[in-house]
């Protein structure tokens, strides 16, 4: 689900943002191309792992208010960003040229899917969703009301495990656990609209 966005010449972030660019070389990120155009204001690095990020410069209206990590960027179809809207409960806040892009009432990072060509996938994927109901939710309600907005059981290989694996209308990888416990003492609970476990790799 990681997209490769496209940006601008490396010596651009770091003429722009010198302390940042230099702060993310010192801990490993790496410069990479692939095919950015120069006239866009953003630069492309890699996490030493081969994972691509993008440093955007002050000012982009788009990633106003959405804190440090301004949003995650997926590769993924119209249907799919309909789908997690759905699924997750987070207002679609960009819905143009196939391209959309959802957000939590509640603020923080987008997710964005950024529309036609996609690439077929291949393997697992980098990053996926884990979807936890509520306490007093059932997981197999969740499997079913998530099978009743497009998504299909797989089989991975998994065996006999605790969640459900499943896929989006993409194809993407994801997986259903049971419900999450209650919150400890003075944690705030879950909203209706964070019920997303934290993204892991899928065992």
């Amino acid at each position: 689900m990681f997209c490769r966005e496209r940006s601008s010449p490396p010596r651009r972030f770091l003429g722009r943002c010198p302390e940042l660019g230099s702060k993310a070389l010192e801990l490993g990120a790496g410069h990479v191309d692939i095919g950015q155009r120069p006239e866009e204001k953003h630069v492309v690095l890699a996490d030493p792992e081969g994972n691509e990020f993008c440093v955007i410069e002050p000012g982009n209206q788009f990633l106003a208010d959405c804190g440090f990590i301004g949003a995650v960027a997926c590769e993924g179809s119209q249907q799919v960003g309909y789908f997690w809207s759905e699924a997750l409960g987070w207002p679609l806040v960009w819905d143009q040229d196939e391209g959309t892009a959802i957000r939590s009432r509640h603020g923080g990072p987008k997710i964005t899917w950024g529309g036609p060509p996609l690439n077929p996938k291949t393997g697992k994927n980098r990053l996926h969703f884990d979807i936890a109901p509520c306490e007093r939710g059932h997981q197999e309600s969740e499997v079913d009301r998530l099978i009743a907005l497009g998504a299909t059981r797989i089989d991975i290989d998994q065996g006999d495990v605790g969640w459900v694996v499943m896929a989006d209308p993409d194809g993407n990888d994801s997986a259903c656990w049971p419900p999450s416990p209650s919150p400890a003492a003075g944690q705030e609970p879950l909203r209706p609209d964070d019920s997303s476990a934290p993204v892991r790799p899928l065992p």
